[in-house]
């Protein structure tokens, strides 16, 4: 289950917000870390799963208290100042032009976003000041959770060994994301592109589904030459 903690960032790193007409930016004396599974890959005919790095992640809440409109206003300050529009659909997921930012609504009041990795504290700064009095908060989740790729044409095949979703691409299409359960682990799915997924998991579950996935996926080694 996701849990919210402290604002207050766990490395400390001098951050500077630039205003380069509508975009921010950050300069910050950017300090890499390693998270688990860093450097593994999983390459068969047909399927690569690969750790993405350098991931920034920051849960955005909001508390009953703030309403509607008042979250629609900050959603569109947000997409005046990085691009994306901040999705209120339930499941629903937006994603920048360029890439470089994701938005996911993983609940009623709660949203992931997904960002490079020294942008994170600039945009939990933009957040925290922008929400002035409203109790819209950003707790940055970097090191507590990993992203994985999952593509090629047996990703959709090797995922269902292990989760209940219906993953037909007609069903879950781009635009969509889920809380689900991959191997009895909690995780948040969503599709990139016709042959390639995403996944987000608490680190605490690295070793397991790293293990897991080895486990299922060799089957399709045997196709490799």
């Amino acid at each position: 289950m996701m849990r919210t903690v402290s604002m207050k960032p766990r490395l400390s790193r001098r951050v500077f917000m630039i205003q380069r007409g509508r975009d921010y930016m950050s300069d910050p004396a950017h300090l890499s870390r390693r998270q688990p599974l860093y450097g593994r890959s999983i390459i068969h005919d047909g399927l690569q799963i690969l750790p993405v790095p350098e991931v920034g992640k920051i849960m955005l809440q909001r508390s009953n208290r703030v309403y509607d409109v008042d979250m629609t206003d900050f959603g569109e300050a947000f997409a005046q100042a990085f691009g994306p529009e901040l999705p209120f659909q339930v499941n629903g997921t937006v994603v920048s032009k360029d890439g470089a930012i994701t938005l996911l609504c993983t609940g009623p009041n709660t949203w992931m976003i997904l960002c490079h990795d020294p942008d994170a504290m600039t945009i939990a700064g933009w957040i925290e000041a922008t929400a002035g009095d409203r109790t819209i908060t950003a707790a940055i989740m970097t090191d507590q959770y990993i992203c994985l790729d999952i593509r090629g044409e047996h990703a959709r095949a090797l995922l269902a060994k292990g989760c209940a979703l219906n993953l037909d691409a007609q069903v879950f299409t781009e635009g969509h994301c889920a809380r689900t359960l991959l191997a009895q682990a909690n995780m948040v799915l969503w599709p990139m592109g016709t042959e390639g997924f995403r996944v987000l998991f608490d680190v605490s579950f690295s070793e397991y589904l790293w293990y897991w996935l080895e486990s299922v996926s060799e089957e399709y080694a045997e196709h490799n030459g």
